[in-house]
C-alpha cells in the first residue's frame, strides 16, 4: 500500500503508519525490508519529524500519540 501511494506521487512524509502498540512491539517491523528496497526508512513521529519529516521517510506513531494530528495518508 505504501508503495502504491508513493508511486501515485504522494510524498513519503505525508504517510504515517499507526499502531495500537509501540514500534518495537508492533508487526510493522516486518514490512521494513520492502521500504528499504524503495530507499525509504521508518521513523518515529515526534515534535521534530511532525513539522519537517526527513526525506524518504515514512512516519510511525501509536494511535494514542497521533490523536488530533493529520497526514494525507494514515495506515
Amino acid at each position: 500500500l505504501v508503495g502504491k501511494l508513493i508511486d501515485n506521487g504522494l510524498p513519503s512524509g505525508d504517510i504515517v503508519l499507526l499502531s495500537p502498540v509501540r514500534h518495537d512491539q508492533s508487526v510493522v517491523t516486518e514490512p521494513i525490508d520492502e521500504l528499504q528496497k524503495r530507499g525509504l526508512s521508518l521513523t518515529q513521529l515526534d515534535d521534530r519529524t511532525l513539522l519537517k519529516p526527513p526525506p524518504d521517510t515514512i512516519l510511525f506513531s501509536t494511535l494514542h500519540a497521533f490523536k488530533g494530528l493529520e497526514r494525507r495518508a494514515v495506515i
